[in-house]
C-alpha cells in the first residue's frame, strides 16, 4: 500500500508564519529608517503596526495555500485573497 502525504501539512503554523513576516518587515523599517535619518517622532507607532499587518498578511496568504493550488475559480480566489492581506493591510498600517 502506497502511504499519500498532504502537500500542506507541513506548511508551519500561525505563530511561525507571524513572526518571520514581523521580523523581516520590522527589519526593512529600521533599516529605511537608519538610512534616511528618522527621529523618534511618529516612528513609534509604524514601526509597530507595520509589522502586525505584515504578520497578520502572512497569515492570510498561508492560510489560502490550498486554494492557491487547487483550479478553476477557486485558484483565483484564493490568489485574490492571499494578495488583498498585503495590500490592504500593510499600507492602512503605514498610513496610521
Amino acid at each position: 500500500m502506497e502511504a499519500t502525504t498532504h502537500p500542506f501539512k507541513d506548511s508551519g503554523s500561525n505563530r511561525i508564519t507571524f513572526i518571520i513576516h514581523a521580523a523581516i518587515t520590522l527589519v526593512i523599517l529600521l533599516i529605511a529608517g537608519f538610512f534616511q535619518g528618522f527621529g523618534f517622532e511618529g516612528v513609534l507607532l509604524p514601526l509597530i503596526l507595520t509589522p502586525i499587518a505584515a504578520g497578520v498578511s502572512g497569515i492570510i496568504f498561508k492560510n489560502t495555500e490550498e486554494l492557491r493550488y487547487s483550479s478553476g475559480m477557486k485558484m483565483g480566489f484564493g490568489w485574490a485573497i492571499g494578495f488583498a492581506g498585503y495590500l490592504v493591510l500593510i499600507p492602512m498600517a503605514l498610513a496610521l
